[in-house]
């Protein structure tokens, strides 16, 4: 029996900054079997110096047929992601972030999973947390997302509105685990308005728009890198997650209502999950003696439970 060819994939990477994590990305994608796929490095960088790195490191795996763009001007973030997925020649096309990595069964874990939800508009992996080193590290907030998915085994089916209730009761699904297949995904692309939570809006209009999203449980394929350098953490030091967090699930819950989904709509309103990682940073401070920090976290958190429509004592 000749074995069955894996679905054409572009993994493609959108690099900002950090030339040295640049280079571990590159280097575990490259690491992998060879198979039927192709990389795309889209060059977002705005110093010279960390232009320079990227198009040198592009040149070295030249002969390995890594593609490089440069972008003639500096986009957000989330238009450099979509630049990635229209830029991509094939139907199916992974978004790894500059600053992680991935794991030997990558690409293959995806293409089979492609394989097995032709239908899926996105498809996911598990994740691993590293540090800075490339070590495993743990992570609180991600430790508490596996108790936020499904239950279940095999394949995560996201689909309907329970699903779209199990994604605003936490946002589980690591965006730079996920794959998009071009032919079903449409014209749905990451929204430039939002900084913090345009990954939680896109699976949510995904779903609200009937299309499903589908993902693999274990093994882990892909390693999510948690470091203070990046965006999420930024966002959380200045409060302004929060804050969006809590106008996004708003959004959603008039989105879930006019299709008619009131339980969904009752859970995003709740922002239950939003208000329990205010209080944790806010204990925290507490016990560290940052009691000026915690004051304004506690008055976040005031304000997000009087919004949500809870008595507040």
């Amino acid at each position: 029996m000749t074995e069955k060819t894996p679905s054409p994939l572009t993994i493609a990477v959108p690099f900002y900054r950090d030339s040295a994590h640049l280079r571990s990305a590159i280097g575990s994608i490259f690491s992998q079997p060879r198979s039927n796929w192709a990389v795309l490095l889209v060059d977002n960088s705005v110093t010279e110096r960390e232009q320079r790195d990227a198009a040198d490191l592009a040149s070295s795996y030249e002969k390995d047929g890594l593609r490089y763009v440069r972008n003639d001007a500096h986009l957000d973030a989330c238009g450099n992601f979509n630049r990635c997925i229209d830029l991509a020649t094939t139907d199916l096309v992974a978004v790894v972030h500059g600053d992680d990595e991935v794991l030997p069964c990558y690409a293959q874990q995806l293409t089979e999973l492609a394989e097995r939800h032709p239908a899926a508009a996105v498809l996911f992996t598990a994740v691993t947390i590293i540090d800075e080193r490339s070590r495993p590290r743990f992570s609180f907030v991600d430790w508490i997302k596996r108790f936020l998915m499904p239950a279940g085994v095999g394949d995560i089916v996201l689909e309907g509105e329970p699903s779209l209730q199990s994604i605003v009761r936490g946002n589980w699904l690591n965006a730079g685990a996920v794959c998009y297949r071009k032919s079903v995904l449409g014209d749905l692309r990451w929204d430039s308005r939002y900084r913090m939570t345009a990954d939680l809006d896109l699976w949510a209009r995904i779903i609200i728009s009937g299309r499903s999203i589908a993902g693999s449980r274990r093994p882990a394929a892909y390693a999510y890198r948690r470091h203070a350098g990046q965006t999420t953490a930024e966002l959380s030091a200045s409060l302004y997650r929060f804050e969006e967090e809590s106008l996004m699930l708003d959004l959603i819950a008039s989105r879930a209502e006019e299709r008619g989904w009131r339980a969904a709509a009752v859970t995003a309103r709740s922002k239950s999950i939003v208000q329990l990682h205010l209080l944790f940073l806010a204990a925290l401070d507490v016990l560290t003696g940052s009691l000026g920090r915690a004051r304004k976290k506690f008055r976040l958190l005031f304000e997000i439970r009087k919004s949500s429509g809870l008595t507040v004592g």
